[in-house]
C-alpha cells in the first residue's frame, strides 16, 4: 500500500514526485507488488496463501484466512 498525502503538491512541473524520499518509498512498493505477483504466478507453494487484514489483531480467528491449494 503506498499513500501520498497532499498529492496535489507532491508533484514538480515535470510530475515527477519532488521528494526522493516518497519516490524511493514508492519504488519499494512497486518492487515489492511485482515480486509478489511473480511468486503468486511461477511457485507452486505460493498457493496457499495467509491473508491478514491491516488495524486487527491476529488474535481473533476471522483475522487471519486460509487459502487452499486448488
Amino acid at each position: 500500500m503506498f499513500s501520498l498525502a497532499q498529492a496535489h503538491q507532491a508533484f514538480d512541473a515535470q510530475g515527477k514526485l519532488a521528494s526522493a524520499q516518497l519516490a524511493g518509498r514508492l519504488d519499494q512498493t512497486v518492487a515489492g507488488f511485482m515480486d509478489l505477483a511473480e511468486a503468486a504466478k511461477n511457485y507452486p507453494c505460493a498457493k496457499t496463501a495467509w491473508v491478514e487484514f491491516l488495524g486487527e489483531q491476529p488474535s481473533s480467528p476471522v483475522d487471519r484466512v486460509d487459502k487452499p491449494t486448488p
